[in-house]
């Protein structure tokens, strides 16, 4: 799995970055203030190439936009569990 953080500030990226450790994610998602600024994240899980229902080869990912601290945790929890 890849991760994949990008933090806007009025449309501006001001952080990105890429990382295949969980903790070290965890990390930088533990450093970004949502409190005194408005700020969006985007958020991006890769899980790898692989065949999808139409027999093509494809890249399987999970992403989204979130605006607060709590959302953005519950998102990355999400996405790395297993089934």
């Amino acid at each position: 799995m890849k991760f994949l953080i990008k933090i806007y500030n009025k449309d501006k990226t001001i952080i990105k970055s890429w990382t295949r450790r969980k903790t070290k994610f965890r990390r930088i998602l533990r450093s970004i203030n949502f409190q005194n600024t408005v700020l969006k994240a985007y958020l991006r899980v890769d899980y790898g190439m692989g065949i999808n229902n139409f027999k093509k080869w494809v890249m399987f990912y999970n992403d989204g936009y979130y605006d607060n601290y709590k959302d953005l945790i519950s998102a990355f929890n999400i996405f790395i569990e297993k089934e």
